[in-house]
């Protein structure tokens, strides 16, 4: 080639070639697209149909986003579903029942230990004398009462000055004038109504309606007076094991009361004793339901010693049961069923287990240490977390924070209290008790912040219970014999027609029989299930891009692929430019 017309040099550049530069890229991408609006948009030779197709686009774009929004929002909502199968087993675990007896305390037991401790004569002398104090003659009850809260009593009564004035000037008497518990007294009469009931009326500012009833008071006092008491002198004055449970078999078989009942001290109802109960000092062994019916029921022979009694109490005749799980703390006050004497009483069960989802689908709470800081009545490491305990546990702590004392019949130790040693409250403290009253306003009206889930794994044995009459007639003599043989005190010594009738009644108002069984050896599951999952999410917001642009898991593909691309040459663009800085330019020839 000649020199002369030889073509001039090359000099290397960092300008890419024309194929290789964004625009071009870009519209290669519109042109292999699966977008079905970029490839028509790319396609358009008129700018007026670009046009078109852009505004298109954009419009499509926005129906995308309303329609993604819809779906977001349905994700984010968290919803659940409710799924309820039945499960097929061939036995199940018997649960635990806890057996009390609907009255607390034996009068007999409480009039041969009462000169030694000085509750124990207060719970006597509410019995006797519907008080706490021995009576009311007025040197008593001055002696009686703290001067606190007879001057809490006074000032509370200014709200009624007026009518107060008029009735006490009828007995030549002013309201000023009054100032030692004697005269507080005759005001009582003055007024019309036992001056402490007004007092406790007054004592709400006018918030509750009503008074509490004088049967409810003595019951408060008395469980008040139980919860003070040391555990062994708690015990004693209760019912004991072999006297309340006089008869128990187990599938067909009898069963020692006193080896498989275990016992435990309820703040209401006494002594309790649970059945198949979860005890540390027996070797872990399940008892097992080999079959449903009354057949294979436990079945309990329950003496309520009627004529022995505590009036005071305020509890009915009869025997409280419980069926629970053997690793949760039964609230037989609260969940138990009373069974009433003379009848011989069948509860069929069946078992529900229910699972719960946690955050972001629900709140409920596992067993760990944010439950144990929750639930005070956790005490073991396998127990269980309830949202009952947990109720009373922020109940607790709301009175130790506000009034300053513990009610003595909730737990007041353990890592909801901090550790505190917090004094108990008194029923003769009249601040204490105006507090405690505005707590439970608080409480009734959802003011108390409780933050009280309820668990994600909860067994709950539901029972249906029918009832007879018991023992049927042809039996009743030889029943009355036997229960004759172990409680010779409740019947009578002679066999006259008149005491046989009186030995009936005897039965009839003081043991009852009942069978648990299962009604059903399956179990239901009810278990809450995400109502909107990951993968529905993802396949919906799929489906709606496919819908509105044709965009599907390839096209996603491909953007991610040109995105790539570019930020690959802009950065190669970058790293050229840098090394062109630092080495000088070679011409070729």
């Amino acid at each position: 080639m000649d020199p002369d017309t030889a073509a001039p040099p090359t000099v290397r550049t960092n300008n890419c070639p024309k194929k290789h530069t964004s625009k071009a890229r870009l519209q290669n991408l519109l042109a292999q697209s699966s977008i079905h609006g970029l490839s028509r948009l790319h396609q358009s030779q008129s700018r007026g149909r670009r046009t078109i197709w852009w505004l298109t686009i954009l419009i499509i774009l926005v129906l995308v986003g309303y329609h993604l929004s819809i779906l977001i929002n349905d994700f984010m909502a968290h919803e659940t579903d409710v799924d309820v199968k039945r499960a097929e087993t061939r036995t199940l675990e018997f649960p635990a029942v806890t057996v009390c007896n609907a009255n607390p305390v034996k009068k007999s037991a409480l009039e041969r230990l009462a000169p030694y401790n000085h509750l124990l004569r207060e719970l006597l002398d509410l019995e006797v004398y519907g008080r706490t104090e021995p009576g009311l003659t007025l040197d008593s009850w001055i002696s009686y009462e703290s001067s606190e809260r007879r001057q809490f009593y006074l000032s509370t009564m200014s709200s009624r000055y007026h009518q107060a004035e008029i009735n006490c000037r009828r007995m030549g008497a002013t309201l000023v004038n009054i100032t030692t518990i004697n005269m507080a007294l005759d005001f009582r009469h003055a007024i019309g109504a036992d001056f402490y009931l007004n007092i406790d009326s007054l004592q709400t500012d006018g918030v509750a309606e009503g008074r509490e009833t004088p049967n409810f008071q003595k019951a408060e006092s008395v469980t008040r007076i139980l919860a003070n008491l040391p555990e062994d002198e708690k015990m004693s004055i209760g019912h004991q094991v072999n006297d309340l449970i006089f008869y128990c078999r187990y599938n067909g078989r009898k069963c020692n009361v006193s080896a498989v009942f275990q016992h435990f001290s309820n703040p209401f109802l006494g002594n309790c004793y649970t059945f198949n109960a979860d005890m540390r000092s027996l070797p872990a062994t399940k008892l097992l339901a080999p079959m449903s019916g009354r057949r294979h029921a436990l079945e309990l022979g329950i003496n309520i010693e009627q004529d022995d009694i505590l009036r005071a109490a305020g509890g009915v005749p009869g025997a409280v049961f419980l069926i629970h799980s053997k690793h949760s703390t039964p609230f037989p006050e609260d969940r138990g069923i009373v069974l009433k004497p003379g009848l011989y009483n069948g509860i069929g069960m069946r078992v529900v287990e229910m699972y719960r989802l946690s955050y972001p689908y629900g709140e409920c709470l596992t067993l760990d240490i944010d439950a144990t800081e929750r639930d005070a009545y956790i005490s073991e490491p396998d127990a269980s977390y309830s949202r009952l305990g947990c109720m009373k546990t922020c109940y607790q702590r709301y009175m130790i924070e506000i009034c300053r004392c513990a009610l003595p019949y909730y737990p007041r130790y353990g890592k909801p209290f901090g550790g505190r040693n917090v004094p108990l409250c008194h029923a003769d403290n009249a601040k204490q008790q105006l507090c405690q009253k505005q707590v439970d306003l608080a409480l009734a009206q959802n003011q108390l912040d409780c933050d009280c889930p309820d668990p994600c794994h909860e067994v709950v044995y539901v029972s249906h219970q029918s009832a007879v009459r018991w023992p049927m007639m042809k039996r009743m003599e030889s029943t009355v014999a036997d229960l004759k043989m172990s409680f010779p005190k409740q019947f009578g010594v002679t066999s006259d027609e008149s005491s046989r009738d009186a030995d009936r009644k005897v039965l009839t108002s003081n043991f009852l029989k009942a069978a648990i069984f299962y009604e059903d050896i399956h179990h239901e599951i009810i278990s809450e299930t995400p109502a909107y999952t990951v993968f529905q999410f993802v396949g919906d917001v799929g489906g709606m891009m496919a819908l509105w642009i044709g965009l599907s898991a390839l096209g996603v593909i491909q953007i991610i692929e040109f995105v790539l691309m570019e930020i690959f040459f802009k950065a190669n663009h970058v790293f050229s430019a840098k090394v062109q800085d630092t080495v000088p330019d070679k011409v070729m020839l």
